[in-house]
């Protein structure tokens, strides 16, 4: 098969649209729209997202056929935590909905298994968390959104819940073997802990450290490494320089990694972090 372009980004339809917003954004195809006009340009062959969104009882992809027009597919998805998808105009334009982890492919995958809830009941709070899988020409990709973010976060600082939760949903994962696990950790090397602290009484910086970079130290002590290199200094996310989406690796190899920015000076924020884009080489 050769050199596969794969990309990972939480897409964050349903909240965006030039900033965060309170209510569900009307423009939400004109977002997706906006996204894939930026990420097209880089020709990926598969799309890894998470919070992108499901609806109505069979939860399929609300933009499946917007993807089609740039040439995707839908490969897998699985329906992760809701959020803030009881907005009254979510509802009334589409049904009940959840977010989820989708991956589009224009190139031949195969569907692999997906873990619905990585927490089975423990840990998290914002659940179910889940991880979608593709196989490709036997290399076995998970895309994944754990534990984490800001109410989770607090509960973790408040020490209502461990700082070890994502580390079990990665077990979970890794029960899989795959070759490449991507999308969002919700965890970095963080420098700035003051909007926390903020926050909480009798914060523990270890603690929340440990949160924090636990699930990354976890993942190169399971001998898996990062495409993204710049990971302690490089900033993937408007909450401090660190990344969010994350691409992990082993028993394949990467060429070339690329972070596309969908905001910045004079730019407008079009999705809730920077894209990951990678280059694998995949057997024949």
């Amino acid at each position: 098969m050769g050199k596969v372009k794969i990309l990972t980004l939480n897409v964050g339809y349903y909240m965006l649209g030039g900033d965060f917003v309170k209510e569900a954004s009307p423009n939400m195809e004109y977002i997706c729209r906006g996204i894939l006009d930026k990420i097209i340009k880089y020709n990926p062959d598969i799309l890894c997202t998470q919070e992108d969104l499901l609806v109505t009882k069979k939860y399929y992809p609300v933009f499946e056929k917007i993807y089609n027009e740039y040439g995707y597919q839908v490969a897998n998805y699985c329906r992760s935590h809701y959020k803030l998808l009881d907005q009254k105009y979510i509802i009334d334009k589409y049904g009940t909905a959840k977010l989820g982890n989708i991956i589009y492919s224009r190139i031949k995958v195969k569907k692999s298994i997906n873990i619905k809830n990585l927490d089975s009941g423990k840990g998290c709070i914002t659940t179910p968390r889940c991880a979608s899988s593709i196989d490709i020409n036997g290399i076995k990709l998970v895309n994944v959104h754990l534990c984490g973010g800001r109410f989770d976060d607090k509960d973790v600082a408040e020490k209502k819940m461990s700082c070890r939760v994502r580390e079990n949903e990665m077990k979970m994962i890794m029960k899989l073997k795959p070759e490449i696990i991507l999308g969002d950790f919700n965890a970095g090397y963080i420098d700035n802990y003051s909007f926390i602290q903020k926050q909480v009484k009798n914060f523990d910086r270890d603690n929340y450290k440990k949160w924090m970079e636990g699930i990354i130290e976890y993942m190169f002590k399971k001998e898996y490494q990062s495409a993204y290199k710049y990971y302690k200094t490089g900033q993937t996310s408007i909450r401090g320089k660190f990344v969010i989406d994350w691409v992990f690796y082993k028993n394949v190899k990467i060429d070339k990694t690329k972070i596309i920015r969908f905001w910045g000076k004079n730019m407008k924020m079009l999705a809730d972090h920077h894209a990951i884009l990678v280059e694998v080489f995949i057997p024949t």
